[in-house]
Order: C-alpha cells, then sequence, then structure tokens
C-alpha cells in the first residue's frame, strides 16, 4: 500500500512509500528520533536533504550509525555543497580557519554589528544579503552557474552520472587520518589573532561575527558529516543544484518518478571553489536555495510535492516552469516552512500549477507548534501539530489513499485533520 507519512521529528522528515521504492525527504534535527520513528523501514531507496538547516539536515548526519537495521540506496544532496567539500572533509581545520578571517575581515571592514533581520514571523534570519554583496559573492555564483556540467533534461530515462570525483574523495579520506571540524570558539580566536593589525571590532560586532561564525561552524560540520557517512556506508551520492536552476529547465532524478523541480543534477561539481566560504554556509538566505522534488503521479499513485522551506520562486528570470509532470488527480504537497507566514505565497503558486476544479489540493504541515499563516488555514491540511506532543517530537500525520477512483483520489489521515 501506498502511504505518506509525516515522522515524529522536530523539523521535517517526510516518508513515502510506494510499490517501487521508499523515499525519505528530509530528517528532522536528530538521527536518534529519526531513527526511532523510522522503526520499521528497512531500506530507503533514495535520501534527499533539501538544505542545510539542523531542522532538515541535522537527523541525516549519523542516521545509518545510529539505525543500524537501515540501508540506503542514494543520497541526493544540495550540489552547492561540492564547492568546498573537498577542503572540509580533508582539511577541516585550514577550512574552518580561512572561514574564520572571511567573516572576520567583514566586520574589520565595517560590516554593521546591527541584529540580522527577522522574517514576518519572528524567526531569525542567520544571515542577510549583505553578506553576499561584502564577499563578491553574487557575481561569483553567475560565474559558478556558467561552468556547472548538467544532466540534459530531455529523455525519460537517464543514466545515473558517474561521481568519480566523490569516490576520489571517498578514498582519499579513508586514507587520511580522520581530521576533525574545530569548534567556533578556537576559530573565532585563531582569526582574530590572524589579523593584529586589523581595526578592533566594538563588543556588538565581536558578539555578532561568534553567533554567525557558530551557525556557519555547525552547518558545516552537519554538511561534512553527511558527505563522510556517505563513504563510510559507501552510499551512492547524487548532487542537485539550485544556481544552475536559473539559466536550465529542472533535470535529472528518476525521470517518471522522483523528479527536481528547482534544480539541475550535476554530472561533475564545479571544477574548482567559485563563491567565498561564506556563501557555501549561507545557503539558506530566505530559504530560497531549499531543494523541492516531486515525486511523479503514476497509476494507483498520486503525485507529491516535497516543498521543503522554499517559497517557490526566485532564483531565476521571470516564474518558475512549474511541475516537472502535471498530475490527472489528486496532489499531497508540505506545507512549506513550516506554514510560516514568510513562504504563504508559496501555496498559491503551488496550486496555479495545477488548474482543473477536479483535482484535490492536500497539504501536510509539520514541524511547527504555533498556528499556520491564514493562507494555509483555508486549505485542506493535516497538521503534525495538531496531535500531542512529547517533548520535541510531535504525533506523525499518517495520510493514505483515498479509497475514491483513480484519476480523482484524494487523501485522508486516520488520526490528524488539522484542527488549528
Amino acid at each position: 500500500m501506498t502511504y505518506f507519512e509525516a515522522l515524529p521529528v522536530k523539523g521535517d522528515a517526510f516518508l513515502l512509500a510506494t510499490d517501487r521504492y521508499h523515499l525519505l525527504v528530509d530528517g528532522g534535527g536528530s538521527a536518534i528520533t529519526l531513527a526511532k520513528a523510522l522503526a520499521g523501514v528497512s531500506r530507503l531507496d533514495v535520501v534527499i536533504c533539501t538544505h542545510a538547516d539542523r531542522d532538515h539536515a541535522g537527523g541525516l548526519t549519523k542516521i545509518l550509525s545510529v539505525a543500524k537495521f537501515l540501508t540506503v540506496g542514494e543520497f541526493w544532496l544540495p550540489g552547492a555543497w561540492t564547492d568546498y567539500l573537498e577542503d572540509l572533509v580533508l582539511r577541516p581545520a585550514a577550512f574552518a580557519a580561512a572561514l574564520g578571517e572571511e567573516i572576520y575581515e567583514i566586520f574589520a571592514d565595517g560590516w554593521s554589528a546591527d541584529a540580522p533581520p527577522e522574517s514576518e514571523d519572528d524567526e531569525p534570519l542567520p544571515y542577510d544579503r549583505d553578506i553576499l554583496n561584502r564577499t563578491g559573492t553574487l557575481s561569483d555564483l553567475d560565474r559558478r552557474t556558467d561552468e556547472l556540467s548538467v544532466v540534459p533534461s530531455d529523455g525519460e530515462t537517464q543514466p545515473v552520472p558517474a561521481d568519480d570525483w566523490f569516490a576520489a574523495l571517498g578514498g582519499e579520506y579513508l586514507n587520511s587520518a580522520g581530521a576533525r571540524l574545530p569548534d567556533a570558539r578556537t576559530v573565532a580566536a585563531a582569526s582574530a589573532r590572524a589579523r593584529p593589525f586589523a581595526k578592533p571590532l566594538t563588543k556588538q560586532q565581536a558578539k555578532r561575527r561568534h553567533a554567525i561564525l557558530v551557525d556557519a561552524i555547525d552547518t558545516a560540520q552537519r554538511i561534512r558529516e553527511i558527505a563522510i557517512q556517505a563513504i563510510a556506508h559507501r552510499v551512492n551520492v547524487r548532487w542537485f543544484d539550485f544556481s544552475a536552476f536559473k539559466l536550465n529547465p529542472p533535470s535529472g532524478g528518476w525521470p517518471g518518478l522522483i523528479q527536481p523541480v528547482n534544480a539541475c543534477e550535476l554530472v561533475v561539481p564545479p571544477p574548482r571553489p567559485r563563491v567565498s566560504r561564506v556563501n557555501f554556509i549561507a545557503l539558506t538566505t530566505v530559504n530560497l536555495e531549499s531543494l523541492v522534488f516531486q515525486a511523479v503521479e503514476r497509476p494507483g499513485i498520486p503525485a507529491v510535492l516535497f516543498c521543503a522551506d522554499s517559497p517557490l520562486t526566485g532564483g531565476r528570470h521571470g516564474p518558475w516552469p512549474g511541475l516537472p509532470r502535471v498530475p490527472l488527480g489528486g496532489i499531497l504537497m508540505t506545507a512549506p516552512h513550516h506554514g510560516r507566514v514568510s513562504n504563504a505565497g508559496a501555496y498559491a503558486i503551488a496550486e496555479s500549477w495545477l488548474p482543473g476544479s477536479s483535482r484535490v489540493f492536500t497539504w501536510v504541515r509539520s514541524g511547527g507548534l504555533g498556528l499556520p499563516c491564514a493562507e494555509l488555514l483555508g486549505r485542506r491540511r493535516f497538521c503534525t501539530a495538531c496531535g500531542p506532543t512529547v517533548g520535541a517530537t510531535t504525533k506523525p500525520a499518517k495520510v493514505r489513499l483515498d479509497p475514491s477512483p483513480y484519476p480523482y483520489w484524494g487523501w485522508w489521515s486516520p488520526t490528524l485533520p488539522c484542527a488549528c
């Protein structure tokens, strides 16, 4: 039987089980909690990480070590991670030192010590676009995009690109001494010593620099641990790049089964780093680069749109092209950014991709305990926040097929209709 489940984790983790595959999109913030939620699942054919935020990537960092009963066929990861992944895996101390110096230089050059802006729903944004302007990253990103080699979008089937680069990286790592990423306090002290003649930072600048550095090191550590886990367990990795979507239609994945909506699969990663290290760990400014995937409708199985934290807009000139495959019947969609106001416009965008009065739109909200935005309240939905909570976890919203016939099926939840 096909079923969809919003797993009981803090953050986002969605499981889709069909007769052809088991798909996990994101893993919440804890591998231990995720392993408990996956009890009874012995194999995941594809595990997708949409972006590096803790509440999406944290649970994936050590899942194969914690859940010893579980095997994974492939990891699908953000292509932007490849820019400095070799340094991060093989030379983490040098990477962290250079990252600390870059952040220090930004403040020494006069970057404001004001607190970072907040989104409309009062959630702090760890980075703002000013950091990209100050590092010259925006022009670097354009040059990086021109050099990407992507899987073509035509054809019904595509072979898995041979990732010789990652295999070679894995071999070097396994033969290395197993270096570790230093903590943020050590990096902060070293970066200050590296600039003894720079203009001293004010207390406010130093405080903000430290907060950004802590978040940056944490993000870099999650990226590194997911990559090392794939190396250690010999799991194939495929890379899906958001910036390539600026100039190309979405491509790659498993055409006809699971396809990217706002990314192109890379044949090989960029030849060398083209962006600052600061941007490498600031990939989710306003969640723009959060990857989106569609599980394609097939006979007996409706479509599922995994929105992650994406606003479903931006990153290219003009509107997005919409879904790779427009379904004939109902579609289940995950509420972007846990139903927060900051991404409220995404609901109308997603539904505009599916014209037709006969279609049933069903939204599933996960990971948020507050009330969802008004735009979500008026829609057919299920919600993990409406179940009893235990600590940081919530009751899962298990959603199964409506018994009505194809192609007019909907979805239903035996436990958690949204009562927000």
